[in-house]
């Protein structure tokens, strides 16, 4: 976590995806190591954001109670208010949160990522830290040159632009993030394995 004053980080977990591939809402799947996936994330989250918070879609907004425990009570739940939108809106949403809890930043990632670790996020924060008017994206040690703009740090100042991206026809963050100036930073190919579909499942209980 941020200590100088200068750059403080908003956590934000993406768990608003439909999970068409799944069949199960990703954000409830058992984690080997306890919990939920998105217990797991916002913990991870936790120890090296200043806030944390937890983008849904509509849907979801009756299962809050279910989705985030007692022990997660300062979690703020982030509910798309346009259908169909993708993680721009969620991201579009925690800017807006951000800018209005004086962050200087909102770190991103995906629900369905269950090795992502809290020290590798906290290299992006740390990158961030340094250069805090440019986007910080991960990238796979394996695929270097393919960024991941769903585990990135994302300036606030770059707000009006995702607005506008939420409403256009293309709202691709890939294509988002190269039109910007931008860092990256290699996290582990472990880290960014997701889980995408059943077939998948026995990598999540034999993994570590």
């Amino acid at each position: 976590m941020s200590t100088s004053g200068v750059s403080r980080i908003l956590g934000v977990v993406l768990a608003g995806g439909r999970s068409s591939r799944m069949g199960h809402c990703k954000a409830e799947l058992a984690h080997p190591r306890g919990g939920t996936f998105l217990r797991h994330a916002i913990s991870e989250l936790l120890r090296c954001c200043d806030k944390v918070s937890v983008s849904l879609n509509a849907d979801q907004a009756g299962m809050i109670d279910e989705l985030i425990d007692t022990e997660h009570h300062s979690i703020v739940t982030l509910i798309d208010q346009i259908d169909q939108r993708g993680p721009a809106e969620g991201l579009r949403l925690a800017i807006e949160y951000a800018v209005a809890n004086s962050c200087t930043g909102v770190l991103v990632i995906p629900v369905d990522l269950p090795f992502l670790p809290a020290h590798e996020l906290q290299v992006l924060a740390d990158t961030f830290g340094d250069q805090p008017d440019q986007i910080v994206t991960a990238v796979s040690e394996e695929t270097p040159t393919r960024i991941e703009p769903l585990v990135a740090i994302y300036p606030v100042a770059l707000q009006k632009p995702i607005e506008c991206l939420v409403s256009s026809d293309d709202r691709s963050l890939y294509r988002f993030i190269e039109r910007y100036p931008h860092q990256t930073v290699r996290l582990s190919a472990h880290a960014l394995t997701n889980v995408n579909h059943p077939t998948q499942w026995p990598l999540i209980h034999t993994d570590e």
